[in-house]
This record gives structure tokens, C-alpha cells and sequence, in this order.
């Protein structure tokens, strides 16, 4: 199907899309749209991310492919559009809809024999280099650059590490915008905080980032360093400024990790690698999956967060490392509990701190 067939289908079925895209030599021209399976296959089922990605094929059938790791769907475009029409009401139009991207994406004996001509012409001509796919332009984050609203200054964050770590603004939709780059410095996506006041979406991801291989601050991690590993963005900021270089800091983003993420932390050889995850339960689960796939590698520390006071509910306020002045963490850093074996160490009881004011680690005994 062509660009305006893609856009039309889009637009029936009420789903953003992006511009038609040049591709690379393994998927090819391609249109960056909203998967039409995110109410039923994707974690937020109103994710309107640009993260799937439907191939420009005027001549043949379309291949489409979710990136979304609970989604994945992989396939041809109008069984794409059949399954995302179960999804929807059943209506005269989206019956014509359905019937009519089946008709188009149908290979016909013509179609197949044009195809297979085209294929004969582009291997006589020059092979163009190989592009990486994951790698965005730079254009993709310069609406956004060189922009510190505010709520940075709020959390805390000062405008030297804004400019180390490289954050922007996106004035349009309110989101502080934190570039992820892979080690060689290359833009690979983006992640937003809204700074608004109870927005509908806290955190949006921008082009499709899968969080699942990449890690928020690769592109600061110097050879035979110490690296602490904390979950959200501005912890790995708080936490940078509050060790003041004597440890590179990198974030997992909040959804797993993985041996993609191992690799690139064991491949600039650190002396050890300090696990300072939220303090409350979801936090030390975290910190036992970064546990288990990095004790193979390298040498493990175990900063062991404080969590909150008691809520009325009987259970604890969480605790996320940003929250924390810098001289504890600095303590948590010095006096972090060597790991062996992958087997955690927890306090028990959790430390508990009280960060409505500052008060200083006690046990809760």
C-alpha cells in the first residue's frame, strides 16, 4: 500500500501517524503510526506513540511491525487493520474499511511480475550503505533543545547538569524531554516528565524508545569507573550531582533489565556495580532482576535505599533516590554492602526516612 493509502487507513481509524520515512536496507520505506492493537496487546491502552511501523509497498501487500515489547505484532498490514477491527464497534464503514485494504493489499500475477522487476533493477545499481534504524536525527530533538522549564529547577536539578545530561523542553505538550543515547553518543529516543500539575500522562515516550535495550546515561559511562544504577531519569541526575564524578550513573527507565543492558554496562569494565533502586517493594524486585543478570559480569555493590514512614494503609511511602539529600547518598555510596553470589542483602527492617523533613536514617524498630 502507498503513503496516502497508509495515511487514509490512519485517519478512518482515528490513529496518529508520522511522515513517510527513507528506511534502511532491512525494513525499507516505512510510515511511523499508532498501533491500531494498543487497547488490548499494550500496557497503556491509550498509547499513541508513533511505535508502530507499517512498510511504503505501492505495488504488494505491506508489512507492518509493532515495536512495543507487550505488543510485537509482526505481519502484513491489512491483517493488522482485520484484528484492529474486532477491536473496534462494528459499523457498515468499518466493514467497507476492512474489505477495501484487503482488495488493495491483494498480490495480483501484475503486482508480483512489477515487483520482481524492480527487484532486478536495484541489485544492477549501487548498494547505498547500510543505515541504522534506531538511530534518529538530531533534527528529531531540536524543537526541544537548549530549554529548562522551571519544574527542572524544582527537582532540584541545576543547570549544569541540565546541560551535561543534555534536556529540553517540549513547551507544546509539557513534557521535560531527556535525550537517550546509546554509548557512541547517537540519539536513539526520548522520554518525557510532564511538568504540569495531575496531568492525564505523567511520562511519555517519544519515537518509539524501547526502554527493554537501552539505558539513560550510556553515553556518560567512562572505561574502569564505578557505575550506580538507579530506575528513573532524574534519579540518574540527582544522584550524578550528589556523587560529584566519583561514579557514572545510568537509569533502567522503569521496565526491567535486561542482558542487552548487562552488556553495555560489563563492556566499560567498571570495578563494581552499585544497585540503588526505589526504596519499597517494587524497588528491591527491581534491584534483584538487575542482581541476577549482571552477577555473572561484574562485581556488585548494594546501596540499600530507606523507605518512608508507615501510611494508614499499614504499608510504606516509597522512597525514590532523588528524594534524598546529597550527603546521604554519598554515605549510601561509601558504605554500600558487597554482594556475593547475586543474593541481596536487604535491611530488615527498611531504614526509614522522612522526606517531608529531612530527617536523618532511623531504624524502624
Amino acid at each position: 500500500m502507498d503513503e496516502n493509502g497508509i495515511i487514509e487507513v490512519c485517519e478512518a481509524l482515528g490513529l496518529s501517524y508520522g511522515h513517510p520515512y527513507p528506511g534502511t536496507a532491512t525494513f525499507g520505506p516505512h510510515i511511523s503510526i499508532a498501533c491500531p492493537l494498543a487497547t488490548a496487546k499494550h500496557a497503556d491502552p491509550f498509547d499513541s506513540n508513533l511505535g508502530c511501523s507499517v512498510m511504503i509497498i505501492p505495488d504488494g501487500p505491506s508489512g507492518a511491525k509493532c515495536w512495543s515489547p507487550t505488543c510485537a505484532y509482526k505481519g502484513g498490514f491489512a491483517r493488522l487493520i482485520r484484528l484492529a477491527a474486532k477491536l473496534r464497534p462494528q459499523t457498515p464503514q468499518l466493514e467497507e474499511l476492512v474489505k477495501r485494504v484487503s482488495d488493495v493489499e491483494r498480490l495480483t500475477l501484475g503486482a508480483r511480475h512489477a515487483r520482481c522487476s524492480q527487484q532486478i533493477q536495484s541489485s544492477l545499481a549501487p548498494v547505498a550503505p547500510i543505515r541504522d534504524r534506531e538511530i534518529l536525527s538530531e533534527d528529531t530533538f531540536a524543537d526541544f533543545a537548549n530549554k529548562v522549564p522551571r519544574y527542572a529547577i524544582r527537582r532540584g536539578l541545576t543547570l549544569e547538569s541540565c546541560k551535561r545530561w543534555g534536556l529540553g523542553f517540549d513547551e507544546e505538550l509539557g513534557y521535560l524531554v531527556f535525550p537517550v543515547r546509546r554509548s557512541d553518543g547517537k540519539l536513539i529516543g526520548m522520554v518525557g516528565r510532564s511538568v504540569r500539575l495531575n496531568p492525564m500522562r505523567r511520562h511519555h515516550n517519544y519515537a518509539g524508545l524501547d526502554k527493554s535495550r537501552h539505558l539513560f546515561g550510556a553515553h556518560l559511562l567512562i572505561p574502569n569507573k564505578p557505575v550506580v544504577i538507579v530506575e528513573g531519569c532524574v534519579d540518574a541526575i540527582k544522584v550524578d550531582q550528589a556523587l560529584e564524578g566519583e561514579a557514572c550513573v545510568v537509569a533502567c527507565l522503569g521496565e526491567g533489565f535486561s542482558q542487552q543492558h548487562a552488556r553495555v554496562l560489563s563492556s566499560v569494565q567498571p570495578p563494581a556495580v552499585y544497585i540503588f533502586t526505589d526504596g519499597d517493594k517494587n524497588g528491591r524486585l527491581m534491584g534483584e532482576k538487575i542482581a541476577h543478570c549482571l552477577s555473572p559480569r561484574v562485581p556488585l555493590r548494594l546501596m540499600d535505599c530507606p523507605w518512608g514512614p508507615l501510611k494508614p494503609d499499614g504499608e510504606h511511602e516509597k522512597v525514590d533516590p532523588d528524594m534524598l539529600p546529597p550527603q546521604l547518598i554519598r554515605n549510601l555510596f561509601r558504605n554500600a554492602k558487597v554482594v556475593l553470589g547475586g543474593k541481596l542483602k536487604w535491611t530488615e527492617p527498611p531504614t526509614i526516612f522522612d522526606a517531608k523533613t529531612f530527617a536523618a536514617p532511623a531504624r524502624n524498630l
